[in-house]
């Protein structure tokens, strides 16, 4: 089962004080746009009318003279802008509370506009300028420092940030994207002067991802709460690169405006065994951490026998803790893409009605082993080699292993020729369309190059995959 990203929908009110962010998963599919759950905006910062040094400006505070720590200050100087533009030697500091007391103090004017600027982020019917109104405000300015001002002011902080948590959400950026120098004067190139003001550190970013996160969970588990009807569930094993085992987690319901939803729940890892009894004890507590157990409906999943154990378990321990009687047998759904693949495999990769009778048998009797993994090892013993679908796969495996092979390949044949995969019976269907789609370049190709001639389909075997 696939979620697109693009089809996610939750109806939460936003406003220039809230912070709206896409997340990969949980995802909710629905014809609605965009518009997640919602953290709060961070209040004006008072750096905007202060900067950092500049030409001969100290950078940082000067140690005093009573330290004899042996270490440099650290502490950044900020100076001010207004008094840059009165041209006399800028004022700096490297407190918060100084700054507005200079500002309060020596520039009443930024003050007040300091003190407006905080009320039109807080208040929640505010409306920051457009990039129009801050071009012509820009273009009135006559000073340079009244425009640096003004760039600024401009800066919208909770923006930035909210698009920082999309881009590393949504495209799976690491967190530490936040610090590249590339991404910084991406920003920098369309306002040169906020440098000092578009950093944030490693721990606010995460808390800002986190709690979004838990915000969205919460509404994603009030909308399962008032789903209409039974929740049903889907439920998969799979097997990282890395060799960790994840159980995903699915859930389809009925909204409360009679739209079909979907999403997923969770993706936990599950160590040490794949059984059913541990699978069962793994959903359940998911399905209690969304307390929906007493809305559980149907079940799908693929043919493995740990799957009717994972059913058992889960009806024993509904019955037990909630006295919910839930129906193992009528409440399993097999799943159809992959009695599909079996098929498939099946009709292209058997030996002999021997092999597939062990393969089918195995995985009747397994209950901790892959199906997918264990009915192809018995159907590929003993393995024909000469038969159309080996060809078929020998020629993708040949190719694949060698840049030069898929130079030579595209160049004569015009198109890649895929591979089939284990868990895709689409892929063999894309490998035999490809074949019989250029199956006179892919003869001419074979005549051209001796080493593919072990690949070669006659005449019979070319009607056959067809």
């Amino acid at each position: 089962m696939s979620f697109s990203q693009d089809s996610l929908s939750l109806p939460v009110p936003t406003t220039p004080s809230t912070l709206t962010v896409p997340m990969p998963a949980p995802s909710v599919a629905s014809s609605a746009p965009p518009s997640i759950a919602s953290i709060p905006a961070e209040k004006p910062s008072i750096w905007t009318f202060f900067r950092y040094a500049r030409g001969s400006e100290p950078e940082f505070r000067p140690k005093e003279r009573f330290d004899r720590s042996g270490k440099s200050s650290n502490k950044r100087l900020h100076y001010c802008i207004a008094c840059w533009d009165n041209k006399k030697k800028s004022w700096s500091t490297i407190y918060t509370s100084g700054a507005r007391d200079h500002l309060r103090r020596n520039h009443p004017s930024l003050w007040r506009r300091w003190l407006d600027l905080e009320d039109l982020q807080t208040s929640p019917k505010s409306k920051l300028m457009n990039g129009q109104q801050v071009m012509n405000s820009f273009l009135l300015q006559k000073d340079e420092a009244s425009r640096e001002m003004l760039l600024r002011e401009a800066y919208d902080r909770p923006r930035h940030l909210q698009a920082l948590l999309a881009l590393c959400a949504r495209r799976r950026l690491p967190l530490n994207a936040i610090d590249w120098p590339e991404l910084h004067d991406l920003l920098l190139s369309a306002n040169p002067e906020i440098s000092d003001l578009a950093h944030f550190s490693r721990r606010t970013f995460t808390r800002a991802l986190v709690l979004n996160y838990e915000r969205y969970r919460q509404i994603l588990q009030n909308n399962i709460q008032e789903a209409i009807g039974d929740v049903h569930i889907s439920t998969d094993m799979w097997t990282s690169p890395a060799r960790k085992a994840y159980l995903c987690i699915c859930v389809r319901w009925i909204s409360q405006d009679f739209q079909f939803k979907h999403g997923m729940l969770a993706l936990p890892q599950v160590l040490f065994s794949h059984s059913g009894d541990v699978q069962a004890a793994t959903i359940l507590r998911t399905l209690k951490s969304f307390g929906i157990t007493t809305k559980l409906g149907y079940h799908t999943g693929d043919n493995a026998t740990s799957n009717d154990t994972l059913l058992k378990e889960l009806s024993r321990s509904l019955k037990l803790e909630f006295g919910i009687d839930y129906d193992p047998i009528t409440h399993r759904i097999r799943c159809l893409d992959h009695i599909l693949n079996l098929a498939l495999q099946a009709s292209l990769l058997a030996s002999s009605k021997e092999a597939l009778k062990a393969a089918l048998a195995a995985i009747e009797q397994t209950e901790d082993t892959d199906p997918y993994e264990l009915f192809s090892a018995y159907l590929d013993v003993p393995v024909v080699e000469d038969s159309p679908a080996s060809k078929l796969h020998n020629l993708a495996v040949w190719l694949r292993n060698s840049s030069i092979h898929h130079d030579q390949w595209i160049e004569a044949v015009g198109i890649t020729l895929g591979i089939d995969n284990d868990t895709r019976w689409s892929s063999w269907y894309h490998l035999i369309k490809r074949t019989t789609r250029k199956e006179r370049e892919i003869k001419d190709f074979i005549d051209k190059y001796p080493e593919c001639d072990s690949f070669r389909l006659n005449g019979v075997e070319c009607n056959g995959p067809s």
